[in-house]
């Protein structure tokens, strides 16, 4: 099995206890939501190829060095030269929430014209993951988006959609649109239940199923767990429990457990894919980082088999 995605990673300065004004120095990392959840696929030992680019700078040079360390495919990774890489700011604001700003409206990914590799990239690929945060960012980055899923559906290569819906980077009538243009090619559907409310309105999650042509709809909601749903089944399962630090980057760990789940086991056993899909967006929540809480599969098995020490009964 071989995932492929589309997005942008960015270089994350980050504070997370206070605001930078309040600050000398911040902390270095890399992000982006589908970065994240290859990364997470790597470490539970799922092929991935990331199409990408990055800026020639030294953000770029990181990303580059730190994505090969981490096992995801680069062969659809560039950079270039007249761009700069995309780069996110987080801080710590009052209530203690995080405060997220993006620096990206000019970045490399806005210019990456994949066209002479397209055919290409599904040599090897059984399923393409999506988010709606990279059909956002510019025109080219939509058509190219909406183009990949059109030749994934043709190929018959399963279409995993996450709205991943983002207020910063557009508005909710250009992320419906967008949705309406891809709903009928979508073979999985995860989705957040706030987006949910964006796309099919104050809708019960039993309703949404009868709304979508998806094989597989799942619908997150927290701390609190997920609703999964076929047509011939549905459930809600509660969220494990785990000390938390930081929130950020578990759906993306969510999403990296649900794709492991259905590759091991498939896409009709909820039971099991449910499972994996909230033990991985659980433990992304007890370190700080977008990935860095990212179990290998014997720590993922492990807590599944309640034997980490850090599961609270």
């Amino acid at each position: 099995m071989t995932v492929i995605s589309y997005g942008e990673v960015m270089g994350v300065f980050s504070v997370n206890d206070g605001k930078f004004m309040h600050r000398d120095s911040a902390q270095f990392h890399i992000a982006g939501a589908e970065a994240n959840t290859m990364i997470g696929l790597s470490k539970l030992g799922v092929a991935s190829q990331f199409i990408s680019a990055i800026g020639n700078d030294g953000v770029g040079d990181a990303i580059q060095y730190q994505l090969r360390g981490e096992g995801i495919g680069t062969q659809f990774l560039t950079s270039l030269n007249n761009y700069s890489t995309g780069i996110m700011t987080k801080e710590r604001s009052v209530s203690n929430t995080i405060r997220v700003d993006y620096f990206r409206k000019f970045s490399a990914i806005n210019h990456y014209e994949i066209s002479y590799f397209f055919k290409t990239i599904f040599e090897s690929a059984t399923m393409l993951y999506i988010t709606g945060i990279t059909p956002s960012l510019s025109q080219l980055t939509y058509e190219t988006t909406i183009s990949l899923i059109k030749e994934a559906k043709e190929r018959g290569i399963t279409v995993i959609f996450d709205p991943n819906y983002r207020k910063k980077l557009w508005n909710q009538n250009e992320f419906k649109k967008f949705y309406k243009k891809i709903a009928k090619d979508i073979d999985i559907l995860l989705t957040g239940s706030s987006e949910a409310n964006i796309l099919f309105g104050s809708k019960t999650n039993e309703e949404i199923v009868k709304e979508t042509d998806a094989k597989l709809l799942v619908i997150k909601d927290g701390s609190n767990g997920a609703f999964f749903a076929n047509h011939e089944e549905s459930f809600f399962k509660e969220a494990y429990k785990v000390k938390e630090i930081d929130s950020i980057g578990a759906g993306d760990a969510f999403a990296a457990g649900l794709i492991y789940g259905i590759q091991k086991y498939n896409i009709d056993d909820l039971s099991q894919l449910s499972k994996c899909a909230l033990a991985m967006g659980a433990l992304a929540t007890t370190s700080y980082g977008d990935f860095y809480g990212l179990p290998t599969l014997n720590e993922l098995n492990q807590f599944l088999n309640h034997q980490l020490s850090d599961v609270e009964r």
